[in-house]
């Protein structure tokens, strides 16, 4: 199977750019730090980070498994800062597959769903779907992998109104990332990525493998 990567990246910044009028909003999440390399059936990672944008502030912890080689799970708690609302916990779980495919980058197709517990006025959820590729520079820098991630975050909820009460909310708009991942060792890993999901925001993560 042959894959352009170059039109597909030329695809994808297309959409971003037709969809870029969606309003801003928080990213309810740790970034990715993920260079999309397949681990074996059994790896357990820990990976604690936090991320900022303008004016939000997200710190926590991700615990993430791969039940078969190239399939991993994961399940996240953080805590989020935001001048809007105040302070909350978010959830968030998902899964990652990386793709068995004969091409010179890894490709890996991510999707997950999540849950802040403390937005105020609005009862929300929402998921998010992505493909993310990366390739190591082992070449160049030993241990170094960079990667970009492309895809959607859909929103739903209630909001209440000022009369008592309440209306439907949905919003549905693109993503993207582009990161680092150091291989420090065999069991430690350092991340660094910047997303765009209608704002900018900036992450720093530290991962230890089990």
């Amino acid at each position: 199977m042959r894959i352009n990567i170059r039109q597909v990246a030329v695809c994808t910044i297309m959409a971003v750019v037709c969809g870029s009028r969606a309003p801003a909003q928080e990213r309810f999440a740790l970034p990715i730090f993920d260079a999309a390399a397949p681990e074996e059936m059994g790896v357990s990672r820990v990976t604690a980070g936090c991320s900022a944008a303008e004016d939000s502030f997200l710190i926590g912890v991700r615990g993430s498994l791969w039940v078969v080689d190239g399939l991993q799970v994961f399940g996240e708690l953080d805590s989020m800062t935001w001048d809007r609302r105040g302070v909350g916990p978010t959830i968030q779980v998902g899964g990652a597959y990386t793709l068995p495919l004969d091409v010179p980058a890894d490709l890996a197709v991510r999707g997950a769903v999540y849950k802040p517990f403390a937005d105020g006025d609005r009862d929300m959820a929402g998921a998010t779907i992505c493909c993310v590729v990366g390739r190591d520079l082992e070449a160049f820098v030993p241990g170094v992998s960079v990667y970009g991630s492309a895809g959607f975050d859909w929103r739903w909820g209630t909001v209440d109104l000022p009369d008592g009460r309440s209306a439907s909310e949905d919003d549905f708009s693109p993503t993207l990332g582009i990161g680092a991942q150091w291989r420090i060792n065999d069991i430690l890993s350092a991340c660094f990525e910047a997303a765009l999901d209608d704002r900018l925001f900036g992450g720093i993560g530290m991962g230890m493998n089990f």
